[in-house]
């Protein structure tokens, strides 16, 4: 519940002092506020509407963004403020889990395995390694 609190009100004071000090907002949602779309709407069109539980385990996450852009629609139409509001999707970062279900840790999971190819006539061991820079592919 904390987490929600702090978002709403974290993006609503910045509405605010941005509007104080009239400065442009951005809002960084998530693609989070769709939930789990079907599979005839992925890649997820911007007019999709969601199909969201909102008892999960990512509610509040999702449920913040949800509520931040509508807090910051309400502020762009009945305001001064300029806003604007980005939706990315496939972000990660050093705490998201490699089982969450999520692309670039499913694929960091698979790369980090080993696997056996057959080149040129011969077996090698073929071992991917992740790190935060880059990916690295060789030959052992």
């Amino acid at each position: 519940m904390g987490k929600l609190d702090v978002a709403i009100a974290g993006t609503r004071n910045m509405l605010e002092l941005s509007k104080a000090s009239n400065a442009r907002f951005i809002f960084f949602s998530s693609s989070e506020i769709y939930g789990d779309p079907e599979t005839k709407n992925v890649p997820t069109p911007e007019n999709y509407r969601g199909n969201v539980f909102c008892q999960g385990s990512r509610a509040c996450y999702g449920e913040s963004k949800r509520v931040g852009e509508t807090i910051t629609y309400i502020f762009h139409n009945q305001t001064v403020l300029k806003t604007n509001m980005i939706r990315p999707s496939n972000v990660f970062g050093p705490e998201i889990l490699e089982n969450e279900c999520r692309v670039l840790p499913n694929f960091a999971s698979k790369i980090k395995k080993v696997f056996l190819c057959k080149y040129n006539g011969m077996v090698h061991k073929l071992e991917l390694f992740a790190t935060s820079q880059m990916q690295y592919l060789g030959f052992l």
